[in-house]
């Protein structure tokens, strides 16, 4: 039983690697985030930078609606140091849609850019949702 159990965890760590590294090359390549922190070995989730001028819990609302899942940075920070930064984790996403999912995050804050302020900012309005919520990447 315990090498069954062994095999299993081998399995996953293969699958969360190729799963990390298609998410950090897919953040790399994008227009508007980026990796604050340097790559860490462990975890299963990134840290991504968006651009100062985009709202991180507006742009979750939009990104909600499309159904793909992250977590705005407020939601971690008492101080609001962690504003401009989502946490994204690759665990509950099939590998082939990772890809497309980093391009709409970054679609998403390309628009927002552009008309964000004209969109009504919903800075400072942490809603209960995030206290029970386990955050997966996307659903598709």
């Amino acid at each position: 039983m315990l090498a069954l159990y062994a095999a299993h965890l081998e399995r996953l760590v293969a699958q969360y690697a190729r799963k990390r590294r298609c998410m950090a090359q897919a953040i790399v390549n994008a227009r508007h985030l980026s990796l604050p922190y340097p790559e860490q070995a462990g975890g299963v989730f990134f840290w991504m930078q968006i651009p100062d001028d985009v709202d991180a819990v507006l742009l979750w609302k939009r990104l909600r609606l499309q159904g793909v899942k992250l977590m705005p940075g407020t939601v971690f920070s008492l101080n609001g140091s962690a504003q401009h930064l989502l946490r994204l984790s690759y665990v509950g996403c099939p590998l082939e849609q990772i890809p497309e999912g980093i391009s709409c995050i970054d679609r998403e804050i390309g628009w927002l850019l552009e008309h964000q302020t004209a969109a009504e900012s919903s800075r400072g309005c942490l809603i209960a949702y995030f206290v029970n919520k386990h955050s997966a990447f996307c659903e598709r």
